[in-house]
C-alpha cells in the first residue's frame, strides 16, 4: 500500500516529500518521480525511511519545481524479494 503526502511541499528545493508504504515482507526502498504535465522527469532519487519501524519515507527534493499547472508525483516501492508496488 502507498500513500503520498505532498501538502507541505510548496515547490522549493530541499523540502520533503512524504511517501507511507507498506508490504507483507518489508519494503527495502522506495523511489520518486516528478514529472511534468507532458510527462518529462523533472527529478528523480530514492526516499529515506523517516524512522525504524515506521511506514513513512522521506524524499527530500532536490531543484525548485514550478507548481502551476501541478506536476505528477510517483512513488515507487520495492520489497525485499524485488516485487514493486507504484502510486500517482
Amino acid at each position: 500500500m502507498l500513500e503520498i503526502d505532498i501538502d507541505r511541499w510548496t515547490g522549493y528545493a530541499g523540502e520533503t516529500i512524504r511517501v507511507k508504504a507498506r508490504d507483507n515482507v518489508m519494503v527495502a526502498s522506495v523511489t520518486v518521480m516528478i514529472r511534468d504535465r507532458e510527462g518529462q522527469m523533472l527529478e528523480m532519487g530514492d526516499a529515506a525511511p523517516s524512522k525504524a519501524g515506521s511506514p513513512w519515507w522521506n524524499y527530500t527534493t532536490r531543484s525548485p519545481v514550478a507548481l502551476t499547472p501541478f506536476p505528477s508525483v510517483q512513488a515507487i516501492a520495492f520489497d525485499l524479494p524485488g516485487n514493486r508496488s507504484s502510486f500517482i
